[in-house]
């Protein structure tokens, strides 16, 4: 079993992802291993494509972000995101748009 730092970076890059407006987090892997720890994680496979020529596989999945990160995101993060009432604001997500972990 692992220690967390995987959980960690991604709750950090799509609290990242969130702080900027985006509404969806979008990955690639070829590791089919992968597919259940992100499956974990809340993503869910949109695509999977095969490579008849390498005989590669890859999977795309994708994330709905938060409106409101979590406790535990805003932890990892190492900042709280309260405002003067002490709650936590919801992020803009009008955009519809997406960002990638690479």
């Amino acid at each position: 079993m692992g220690q967390g730092a995987g959980r960690e970076v991604i709750a950090i890059a799509c609290a990242q992802m969130m702080e900027g407006g985006l509404t969806h987090c979008v990955l690639k892997t070829e590791n089919e291993a992968n597919v259940t720890f992100y499956e974990h994680l809340n993503f869910r496979t949109c695509e999977t494509i095969s490579d008849p020529r390498s005989n590669l596989r890859s999977w795309v999945m994708v994330k709905p972000l938060e409106l409101e990160p979590s406790v535990a995101t805003r932890q990892a993060l190492g900042r709280t995101h309260k405002d003067k009432t002490g709650n936590c604001p919801a992020v803009d997500n009008a955009s519809g748009a997406e960002g990638t972990i690479r």
